[in-house]
């Protein structure tokens, strides 16, 4: 699949809105002011993937600290003295599925998180995403604090966080 990926932009926000519903149940849906308020909190760690000028996939992250992990409906806090780069929401429409367009994504993600001086990324891996996380180099965290358990419960029973390095 020829598909571009390019930084995610307000325009963009109708496209990525059917996107995440075509890929999440509506418990798992966000609203669009939530995510316009995500973007102008980080843009620079927001990404659209088109292909023939159709929004396929996204991904949204920001500057963070290891451990963190942002509630489902949650705004985005970007820390000022950030070590990691939290992956929060990652789309990838139906149809595109399977192509690599995801690994793409984080890709870009994982580059831009080395060249801002980050030394890891995290991410909450819900329904059964845990094996593509896995293959892109996340393992699941090791013991979680109270706060952090009942954070990754509002993302359901197969919620689990995950983390990786970004240096060797």
């Amino acid at each position: 699949m020829s598909a571009t990926i390019r930084r995610l932009t307000a325009a963009d926000l109708d496209a990525v809105m059917r996107v995440q519903a075509a890929c999440y149940p509506p418990a798992l849906n966000e609203e669009r002011a939530l995510f316009a308020r995500r973007l102008a909190a980080a843009p620079e760690t927001a990404w659209l993937a088109e292909s023939a000028g159709t929004a396929c996939a996204y991904l949204f992250c920001y500057p963070s600290r290891p451990g963190g992990i942002t509630p489902l409906g949650g705004d985005f806090s970007p820390s000022r003295s950030a070590t990691a780069l939290y992956l929060h929401d990652l789309a990838v429409a139906p149809a595109v599925a399977g192509q690599g367009l995801g690994g793409r994504l984080v890709a870009t993600a994982v580059s831009t998180a080395q060249r801002l001086g980050l030394v890891q990324a995290s991410l909450v891996a819900v329904r059964d995403a845990e094996k593509f996380w896995q293959a892109q180099g996340f393992q699941r965290a090791g013991e979680l604090t109270a706060e952090q358990q009942a954070l990754l419960a509002g993302y359901g029973p197969a919620a689990v966080y995950m983390q990786r390095p970004l240096v060797a």
